[in-house]
């Protein structure tokens, strides 16, 4: 139901909508999401292009809601009456507020409480969105997306410098796993007595997370969750307490060239003790058993890559020692594979 905005003046439209509309994006005065009202800001001469503080006036003005999500920004919203009309006026004294040195707001918003216009502050002379009243409530998950405390993060992260050494010519510092897949195109075991399981030649394992960053010493190091490409392998691996892999390189920066690669290597221990519950694996067994005896196995690969665009792609040879009670020798075997990893900015 729309209030009746015939009879509402600016006080009504600050009290009934506005501060409704910025409690229920995340805003509350006094917490780290808080709201500033009636903020008086003044304008020196430099910031208004004056050069005679002998004959000019300084100038003050008064914001009337900020919205401060703590160490990392802020936005404006400036309030008129709903007998108001939205010119071009009115968006020029927000964007002041806005674009104030003490604020330096990421977005500003003007309402009459009938109509609201958003803008951002490095283009304040067309709005971005323009929404009314009435249609608050349909608009409210792009608004929190836009305006609320996490929107004001993220574009945050955006917009601050990266400061920290590049992970190749023209990538930050650090970037996030998004997906991509490790394909094993073969596993070759070295004693006749165990032989690989056919179906896991040409195995596809799904990349599933995580990150690429530098370590305080210097080395860039990627870490990978995986899930896949069999059941058994992710049981195995969550029952031995590897929940991801790392890997490293000692090259200053990621290639870009592939006829010269980087080379990342990974190592990792795991270990089963005897008397642990294997639940059941679907397609291959029906009920709950005791691991008899010690499962310990050691992995090493080295994957060998190049950035291209935002994937990080190439091949990988991986060695396996398995050690079981009864075997007395340590059973080996190889594998060797593809990778396309997509990352995205952090």
């Amino acid at each position: 139901m729309n209030p009746d905005f015939d009879s509402m003046n600016e006080t009504d439209v600050r009290e009934e909508i506005v501060r409704p509309f910025l409690h229920d994006l995340g805003y509350r005065h006094g917490t780290q999401n808080t709201i500033i009202t009636e903020k008086t800001l003044r304008y020196g001469y430099n910031f208004l292009g004056r050069k005679k503080p002998g004959k000019d006036r300084a100038v003050e003005g008064r914001a009337d809601y900020i919205c401060q999500v703590t160490s990392f920004g802020r936005w404006v919203l400036e309030v008129k009456s709903p007998q108001t009309e939205l010119t071009i006026d009115v968006a020029e004294q927000a964007h002041t507020y806005a674009a104030h040195p003490e604020i330096a707001a990421i977005y500003f918003v003007v309402t009459n409480g009938r109509t609201f216009r958003l803008y951002r502050t490095s283009r304040p002379d067309t709005p971005d969105l323009e929404w009314q009243h009435a249609e608050m409530a349909g608009k409210m998950l792009t608004l929190r997306n836009i305006l609320g405390p996490d929107g004001i993060k993220r574009i945050s992260r955006v917009t601050k410098p990266d400061v920290g050494q590049p992970l190749a010519e023209g990538m930050p510092s650090e970037m996030q796993v998004v997906g991509g897949f490790v394909t094993y195109e073969d596993h070759v075991s070295k004693d006749p007595r165990f032989v690989v399981p056919e179906h896991y030649r040409g195995a596809r394992a799904t990349v599933v997370g995580d990150k690429v960053s530098r370590t305080a010493d210097g080395f860039i190091e990627g870490r990978l969750t995986l899930a896949g490409p069999t059941e058994l392998w992710d049981l195995l691996n969550r029952l031995g307490g590897v929940e991801g892999y790392t890997f490293r390189t000692a090259d200053q920066f990621i290639s870009k060239d592939k006829n010269s690669p980087t080379i990342f290597q990974n190592y990792l221990d795991a270990r089963v003790p005897a008397g642990t519950l294997i639940p059941p694996i679907p397609g291959q067994t029906t009920v709950a058993t005791k691991l008899p005896v010690d499962l310990d196995w050691s992995a090493s690969t080295e994957a060998v890559g190049f950035i291209n665009g935002e994937r990080f792609m190439g091949t990988f040879a991986i060695e396996y020692k398995l050690k079981l009670a009864f075997v007395p020798d340590v059973i080996e075997y190889s594998g060797y594979g593809v990778f396309d990893i997509l990352c995205k900015a952090i």
